[in-house]
C-alpha cells in the first residue's frame, strides 16, 4: 500500500489547503497521471501520484489543510486493505530535524551526492508545472537537472524545451553531461544507502533514477524504480525501458538488468552477481538468493526472454545459468546446495551449480536439485522433483521426475499445415481486436486481406519477389537462406530462423504477440506488446514514453 502524502511544493511552504481531488477512490492511478491540486501561499499545484495503482482512500477530502508530508491518501492493489486510521501518522514520511525544530524547510544543502539525497529524503522536490513533468518524461530528461525561470522559481514547459533542444541537461537515462557512466557507483553513496536505506525507499522514481546516474551507475531511458524499490550495488547497469516494482530489495555486488525488462512487486534479490538479458517478465514475490548468497560464486545469469513466475524460488549459493527463453513456474523451487543435517551421520550435503538451458518450461511448483542440467527445448511437468540431468528436447515429470516422452520436432510438411491452421485463428483474434479481415489461399501462400489494405501472409517458403511492394505487408515464413533486406512496408516472421526483419508497428505487434502465445518467438528479444522495440541501441515506442 503506497502513502499519499503532501510533498513540499516550495522552499518555505509548511502547509497547505486539498483545493479538488482529480480522482475518485476505487479509479486507476497511473504514474506521474496529476491526482489532486492543492493551494500554497503562493499557486495553486497539481500533485501527480508517485506510482499506479488504484486510489483506496482519500483521507483528506477538498478544503482539508495538511501539514507538508501529512497523509492525504492511499495507492494500492484494487482489493488492498486500508490501513487502520490509528496507524497513519506512523506511516507519513519523517520530516528532518530542521522542519521538527522550526516549522520551516531546511536550508539548501551543499552540492554533491549527500545533500542530493538530504534534500529529496525531506520531502523536497524540484517544483515544476505538471506539463514541465510531462514533457521531461517524454524527453528522458531528468527535471532535477534544469534551471527553472518560472516566476516562483519553478520549471516550467519552456525550461524543458529549451533543454531539450540544447541538449545539456542531464537525462534519466544517462550519466551527467561531460560524464561517461561506467556502471561503477560511487562507494560512499552505496555506504549511504546501506545506512538509510528507507529514506531512498520513500523517493519519487525519477529522483532515485537521477541520483543512482549522478554517482555512476549506468541507466537507461525509460526506467522505472517503483516505490519502495532499493537496488544497493557496487555496479549497477540497468537497460532501459525497464522497471523495478514497488517495494523491491535488490542488494548485490554487481547488478545488470537488460531492456524491457520487468522486476513485479516485493522482488527479494541478494546475491554476488546478477546478471539478467532483454525482456524478461517477472512476476511478485520473487526470490532470488537464500543460502549462500553472498560468497563470491553466488550468481545468477539469466538469458534474454525469460518468465519468472510469482512466489518462485532461485537460490543461487552456487552458479544458478537459465539461457534464452527459460519459463520458471510459479512456485518454482531452484537449489544450489541441499544440506542440514551432519554428514558424520550418514546425511547427504549437496553442493553444485544448476543449468537450465534453452527454450526450457519448468512447471510450477517443481523442485530442483543441485548439480542438475536441463537440456534444451524440454518440459518438466508440474510438482516434479528433479534430482539428475533432464536431457534435450524430452518431457519429464514425477517424484523423481523420469523421462515420459522424447519430443520430436515436426518435419517441414507438418509445420506447414501447423501454421495455415494458425493463420485461422489469427483471423478471428484480429476479428476480436477490431481488425476485419478475409482469409483465402493464393497458390500456396495462405493470405488475410485486412479492411485497412494491410495483408499478412503465410509462405510456406520465402520468396522476396514476391513480398516487395508498396501495401503494408507482414509475412510468415520458413526460410532456407538468410534473409539479409526486405522492402520498406514488409515485415518478414523467419520461423525458421526464429527472427524478425523489416519494420515493425502495430500491425506486426498483433501478429508477433499472436504467436508469442503460442510459443513463437523471435529474436531481436527486446520488444514488449504495446510498448516499443529497439533495433540496435533505438527504441521506437508504440505509445508515449511510459508514465507508470
Amino acid at each position: 500500500m503506497l502513502v499519499v502524502y503532501l510533498p513540499a511544493l516550495d522552499a518555505n511552504m509548511t502547509e497547505a489547503v486539498i483545493c479538488s481531488w482529480l480522482k475518485e477512490e476505487g479509479q486507476e492511478v497511473r504514474a506521474g497521471e496529476a491526482l489532486f491540486e492543492v493551494e500554497t501561499d503562493k499557486a495553486n499545484i497539481e500533485v501527480e501520484a508517485e506510482s499506479a495503482g488504484t486510489l483506496r482512500k482519500i483521507v483528506a477530502p477538498a478544503g482539508t489543510t495538511v501539514p507538508i508530508l501529512g497523509v492525504v491518501g492511499f495507492i494500492g492493489a484494487a482489493d488492498e486493505p486500508v490501513p487502520d486510521p490509528s496507524e497513519w501518522e506512523a506511516l507519513a514520511p519523517k520530516p528532518t530535524a530542521a522542519i521538527q525544530d522550526t516549522g520551516t524547510a531546511p536550508s539548501e544543502p551543499k552540492a554533491g551526492p549527500t545533500a542530493a539525497l538530504t534534500a529529496a529524503a525531506s520531502g523536497k522536490r524540484v517544483a515544476a508545472s505538471p506539463a514541465a513533468r510531462r514533457l521531461a518524461r517524454e524527453h528522458g530528461i531528468s527535471i532535477d537537472a534544469i534551471t527553472p525561470s518560472g516566476s516562483r522559481g519553478e520549471v516550467t514547459r519552456a525550461d524543458v524545451e529549451k533543454a531539450a533542444r540544447r541538449g545539456s541537461a542531464a537525462p534519466a537515462a544517462t550519466p551527467a553531461a561531460g560524464t561517461t557512466a561506467t556502471g561503477i557507483v560511487d562507494p560512499a553513496f552505496v555506504a549511504m544507502l546501506r545506512r538509510d536505506p528507507a529514506a531512498f525507499r520513500a523517493l519519487s522514481s525519477e529522483t532515485k533514477v537521477a541520483l543512482y546516474v549522478q554517482n555512476g551507475a549506468a541507466i537507461g531511458a525509460g526506467v522505472r524504480i517503483e516505490s519502495g524499490a532499493l537496488v544497493i550495488a557496487d555496479e549497477i547497469r540497468i537497460g532501459a525501458e525497464s522497471s523495478i516494482g514497488p517495494d523491491s530489495m535488490i542488494d548485490c555486488k554487481r547488478f545488470t538488468l537488460g531492456r524491457l525488462s520487468a522486476l513485479g512487486k516485493r522482488t527479494r534479490a541478494r546475491c554476488h552477481t546478477i546478471s539478467i538479458g532483454d525482456a524478461l517478465w517477472s512476476k511478485d514475490d520473487v526470490m532470488i538468493g537464500g543460502g549462500g548468497a553472498g560468497q563470491s560464486q553466488a550468481s545468477l545469469t539469466a538469458g534474454d526472454a525469460c518468465f519468472f513466475g510469482e512466489g518462485c524460488y532461485l537460490n543461487a549459493g552456487e552458479p544458478l545459468t537459465l539461457g534464452d527463453e527459460v519459463c520458471i513456474g510459479s512456485r518454482a523451487m531452484l537449489f544450489t546446495h541441499s544440506h542440514w543435517q551432519s554428514v558424520l551421520r550418514g546425511n547427504a550435503s549437496r553442493f553444485g551449480p544448476i543449468e537450465v538451458q534453452d527454450h526450457v518450461f519448468i512447471g510450477n511448483s517443481v523442485f530442483v536439485f543441485p548439480g542438475v542440467t536441463v537440456g534444451s527445448d524440454s518440459t518438466v511437468m508440474v510438482n516434479s522433483f528433479v534430482a539428475v540431468n533432464v536431457p534435450p528436447r524430452t518431457f519429464v515429470g514425477g517424484v523423481p521426475a523420469q523421462v515420459v516422452r522424447h519430443i520430436d520436432q515436426p518435419g517441414r510438411e507438418e509445420q506447414v499445415e501447423i501454421m495455415r491452421t494458425q493463420l485461422a485463428d489469427l483471423e478471428l483474434a484480429l476479428a476480436e481486436s477490431g481488425r476485419a479481415a478475409t482469409r483465402r489461399d493464393e497458390g500456396e501462400a495462405s493470405v488475410l486481406r485486412l479492411d485497412s489494405g494491410e495483408s499478412i501472409w503465410f509462405l510456406p517458403k520465402w520468396n522476396a519477389e514476391a513480398r516487395s511492394g508498396s501495401e503494408r505487408t507482414v509475412v510468415m515464413t520458413f526460410a532456407d537462406d538468410e534473409i539479409s533486406e526486405v522492402g520498406p512496408s514488409v515485415t518478414v516472421f523467419d520461423l525458421n530462423a526464429s527472427q524478425v526483419h523489416g519494420k515493425q508497428d502495430a500491425l506486426s505487434d498483433e501478429v508477433r504477440e499472436f504467436c508469442r502465445r503460442r510459443g513463437i518467438r523471435f529474436s531481436p528479444f527486446a520488444w514488449r506488446h504495446g510498448v516499443g522495440h529497439f533495433e540496435g541501441e533505438v527504441f521506437y515506442p508504440r505509445r508515449p514514453r511510459s508514465k507508470g
